[in-house]
């Protein structure tokens, strides 16, 4: 048995994580907030640290090299890590505190906003009943169930059993033990991901993936890979020994074959590709080394697309190109540097009203043919229910005050940021009691090394993607916000 135990830690607990991380980053969260924990934990303190906590809400506020360029050009220097997986609520947090403090950062920049407390939950577990002390334990031990919150066993199953026993029954009691001491089974779940996208990417065309992760194209890409009409990029020997992979759809063929062609420097030069699919393109000696653009014949829109191609957004597609495209080598730590998208751009020359009937097209028409777009609808009804109740500082709100306690005990600071929210969700429930007296709450938390800034209303409907999450240029924008921040609590210690 202790042959075993040492084996499992030192292969799961230690040498698995030494595979180099090639994910990209929108996926495997899980996997990557463990990875960069480990990451962080590995590097010498040479500067003070700063770190980003938090849900998605945090990865899609606030890019870490932005961040810290913005800091660097005022002069503070520091180094900033993310530290974030998708539905990182206050109860989590809470649950990494001691980890997070053996990181040894000097400043943790926490955004939260509506989806970071999981209302959506207590409406949909406890109706229209009041939260009270009686029934937040059903509450907590949602927010502890591995099928909803499956950060749970993989980041701190231990602390679970600590912080949470009472609410555990004899099953969950045995799966948190054994999380605990087996780390093979902690990890289970995250293993093959890492090994397998690894192997593809040495071993594969790199056509089968979700998000992409190659070179930045100047046209700008989609998150999934489609270019637009034109897209531009550096010739490397690969593409010319290898050649390239395109995905293309019915909707782009004429005659059957793709129509292209090759731009370089003012000359142009006609090429077609037969049927679709993922098709092979060598291109041409020639064009080594240099800069082109290819330019398709025709485009599509999604919307208008048939079968399994169409979707809810109208904006020109054109091919779908590797997922490591115009790289001599796949990236590396590369899941906590978020890139401008193409999806990124399309409000920017919209008004207020065209953004609104596109909004409601794009995620919220034909809930019933739409099953994977059904929790937004959820959120908004629990929005416009919080009008009818009141506050409570209870569930995950008690959590976000003990970490707070516990960050302020410890001279850790914790700068807490009611951080923007998408407008058109906003004024569902902006002017209830329960909104007012939230920010009462958290203006209650700050302390002598914890602080606290509203900025719930600072951004415009067309910097958000869906309620909560920002475009990348509503990032951009909101980075020198939060480095004034920062440096006012540095300025002011």
């Amino acid at each position: 048995m202790l042959v075993f135990l040492t084996l499992d830690i030192v292969f799961f607990d230690y040498l698995y994580w030494k595979i180099p991380n090639e994910s990209s980053w929108g996926e495997n969260f899980f996997y990557n907030f463990v990875y960069e924990k480990k990451r962080i934990s590995s590097l010498p303190k040479q500067k003070d640290r700063l770190f980003i906590l938090g849900s998605s809400i945090a990865r899609y506020s606030i890019h870490p090299k932005l961040l810290e360029t913005e800091l660097k050009n005022n002069n503070h220097e520091f180094d900033v890590h993310l530290i974030s997986h998708a539905g990182l609520t206050p109860i989590d947090a809470y649950l990494q505190r001691a980890e997070l403090l053996n990181l040894k950062p000097d400043a943790i920049i926490y955004p939260l906003n509506y989806i970071d407390f999981r209302l959506f939950r207590k409406h949909e577990l406890l109706k229209d009943s009041l939260l009270s002390e009686e029934n937040e334990g059903i509450l907590i031990r949602d927010a502890l169930d591995f099928q909803q919150a499956p950060q749970v066993k993989h980041s701190n199953p231990s602390g679970v059993l600590t912080d949470f026993y009472s609410y555990l029954n004899p099953e969950e009691i045995g799966f948190f033990l054994s999380s605990s001491i087996f780390s093979s089974y902690r990890y289970r779940e995250l293993i093959a991901h890492n090994v397998i996208r690894y192997l593809d990417h040495r071993n594969s065309r790199n056509t089968r993936y979700f998000w992409y992760q190659g070179v930045q194209i100047p046209e700008r890409v989609s998150t999934l890979g489609w270019t637009g009409r034109q897209f531009s990029f550096r010739v490397i020997e690969k593409m010319v020994t290898q050649g390239v992979y395109f995905q293309i759809v019915p909707e782009v063929l004429e005659d059957g074959k793709l129509h292209f062609q090759i731009i370089e420097n003012g000359q142009y030069e006609e090429f077609t590709l037969l049927g679709y699919g993922w098709k092979e393109f060598r291109i041409p000696s020639k064009y080594l080394n240099k800069f082109i653009t290819i330019e398709l014949k025709k485009t599509w829109r999604p919307n208008l697309a048939s079968g399994d191609r169409f979707d809810y957004a109208r904006e020109e597609k054109g091919v779908r190109i590797q997922e490591t495209f115009g790289l001599e080598s796949p990236r590396q730590n590369y899941h906590i540097y978020r890139e401008e998208r193409s999806e990124d751009l399309r409000f920017l020359k919209m008004n207020r009203n065209e953004y609104r009937e596109y909004f409601e097209y794009r995620l919220l028409s034909d809930r019933h043919l739409r099953p994977g777009m059904v929790t937004l609808h959820i959120y908004k009804e629990s929005k416009l229910k919080l009008n009818q109740e009141k506050f409570s500082p209870l569930f995950q709100y008690r959590y976000l005050k003990l970490f707070s306690e516990y960050c302020n005990e410890n001279h850790l600071k914790l700068i807490l940021i009611h951080n923007p929210e998408n407008p058109v969700s906003l004024e569902w429930y902006n002017t209830s009691e329960f909104f007012r007296d939230q920010e009462v709450f958290f203006q209650s938390l700050k302390n002598e090394y914890v602080y606290y800034k509203d900025l719930s209303s600072y951004l415009d409907e067309q910097d958000f993607s869906d309620y909560h999450h920002m475009t990348y240029p509503g990032m951009e924008k909101m980075n020198p916000k939060y480095a004034r921040i920062v440096e006012e609590v540095f300025r002011n210690e």
